[in-house]
C-alpha cells in the first residue's frame, strides 16, 4: 500500500530494505521480492543501523542518523516521505522532504509487519503472491522404487498443509512401456531425462504458484511447505541407471536459486514388500539405489533425512518437525528476524509539490 501511494504522487520511488544480519528472509531476497511486485520502484537493500536497541522503539535520533545513513550511500535527496508510522514525521523533518501519511488506522490493510512476523499465518492472506512463494519452503522426497516415497509424499503434503507435485518421471516411463512393448524393452536415452526433467520444474513452479495465489489457504503450525515426489537430484541418480553415468547438469539445476531444498527425505526399504506394478526394475536394485542416494545427498549439501517404520511413523517423523530444520539458510531463524525499527517509510521525489503531483 505505502509504495503503491507514492508511485501514485512520484515520479521515482526509492524503497529502502533494512538489512540486519541473522535476520530471515534476508534482505536480499526481500528486495528482490518487492521489485518483482513493484517494477517501476527502486529498491535498495541497505544495513539496518538501528540493531544497537532493537527491539525497542527508534528513540528520537534515530530519524537523522539515518537521514545522514542514507546520504552516505548516496541515496537521495528526496522530496516525499510516505508511510503508516508517527515516526515518518520525524524521518521526513531529517531529510527535508515532505510526509504522506497512510492508511495508519490500518483501515485499507488491517495488519502490519510486526503483526505478520508474529503470526504468518494469520497475515498470509495479507501477503503478495510474490513473497508467499518467496517464503515457501520445500521438502522433497526421494527413494528407490516401492520404498514408499509416493505415499510418504502426499502424506506430508496432508500433514503440513501444502501443495504435493507428483513425479513425472512415472508417467513418462508409462509412456515409453506402452511405445517399447514393455519396461524392460525401454531404450533409455538423455532426451528422456531431459524431458523429465523440464516437464518436473515445471511442475513444480507450477503448483507453487496457483496454491500461492489461493488467498484461502490455510497454513499449518509448520509454516509454508510445498512437498515434492523427487526431483532434478533424484532424476540424475536415475540416469546414472540407465546410461551408466550421472549428469552434473541435472544436479546443478536441483541445487541452485531459490528452489533449492531445505530438506531432503530418503526412504528406506526396510519393512516395505517390493510390489511389482509393471514399472519398476527389481526389488535386486532397491540397496543399491538407497545407498547411491545416501551418497548424492551427502554431496548435495542439502539437509537430509533417512525414515523407515509405519506409514504412520514415516508421516510423524517428518511432520512434527522433529526432523526438518527450523533454519533455512545458516545462521538464519525460521522465524521471521527482530522486527526492524529503523524507517520502513517509501521515498519519493517529485518535480512537482506534492499536491501537484500526478
Amino acid at each position: 500500500m505505502l509504495i503503491e501511494a507514492a508511485l501514485e504522487r512520484a515520479e521515482h520511488v526509492d524503497v529502502v530494505v533494512c538489512d540486519l544480519e541473522g535476520q530471515w528472509p534476508p534482505a536480499g531476497e526481500r528486495a528482490g521480492w518487492l521489485a518483482e511486485v513493484h517494477p517501476t520502484a527502486t529498491v535498495h537493500a541497505v544495513a539496518d543501523i538501528c540493531g544497537w536497541h532493537s527491539p525497542d522503539p527508534c528513540p528520537p535520533g534515530c530519524s537523522p542518523a539515518w537521514a545522514r545513513h542514507l546520504a552516505g550511500l548516496g541515496l537521495g535527496p528526496w522530496d516525499l516521505v510516505v508511510s503508516s508510522e508517527d515516526y515518518g514525521v520525524l524521518f521526513a523533518e531529517a531529510l527535508g522532504a515532505e510526509h504522506v501519511m497512510v492508511d495508519r488506522e490500518r483501515v485499507g490493510v488491517p495488519t502490519s509487519g510486526t503483526a505478520i512476523r508474529a503470526d504468518l499465518a494469520a497475515g498470509w492472506r495479507w501477503l503478495h503472491p510474490i513473497v508467499r512463494r518467496g517464503l515457501t519452503r520445500k521438502v522433497v522426497v526421494v527413494g528407490a522404487e516401492s520404498t514408499g516415497t509416493t505415499t510418504l509424499a502426499r502424506d506430508l503434503a496432508d500433514a503440513l498443509g501444502g501443495p504435493y507435485v507428483a513425479e513425472f518421471g512415472r508417467a513418462h516411463s508409462e509412456v515409453l512401456a506402452a511405445r517399447f512393448g514393455s519396461i524392460d524393452d525401454v531404450v533409455w536415452t538423455a532426451e528422456d531425462f531431459a524431458v523429465i526433467a523440464d516437464n518436473q520444474e515445471a511442475s513444480e513452479r507450477a503448483a507453487l504458484e496457483v496454491w500461492a495465489a489461493d488467498d484461502d489457504v490455510v497454513l499449518g503450525p509448520a509454516g509454508p511447505w510445498l512437498v515434492c515426489d523427487t526431483d532434478l537430484l533424484a532424476t540424475a541418480v536415475w540416469h546414472e541407471r540407465y546410461l551408466g553415468g550421472p549428469t552434473r547438469e541435472l544436479v546443478e539445476r536441483a541445487l541452485a536459486g531459490e528452489r533449492r531444498p531445505d530438506l531432503y527425505v530418503l526412504t528406506l526399504p526396510k519393512g516395505v514388500p517390493f510390489e511389482q506394478d509393471g514399472l519398476r526394475d527389481g526389488e535386486h536394485l532397491r540397496d543399491w539405489m538407497t545407498e547411491r542416494f545416501r551418497e548424492v545427498l551427502d554431496e548435495s549439501g542439502v539437509e537430509w533425512i533417512e525414515v523407515a517404520g509405519s506409514r504412520e511413523e514415516r508421516v510423524a517423523e517428518v511432520a512434527t518437525l522433529r526432523s526438518i530444520p527450523p533454519v533455512r539458510s545458516p545462521g538464519s531463524n525460521w522465524r521471521f528476524g527482530t522486527p526492524r525499527t529503523a524507517p520502513r517509510a517509501t521515498l519519493g521525489k517529485v518535480a512537482t509539490p506534492v499536491a501537484e503531483a500526478p
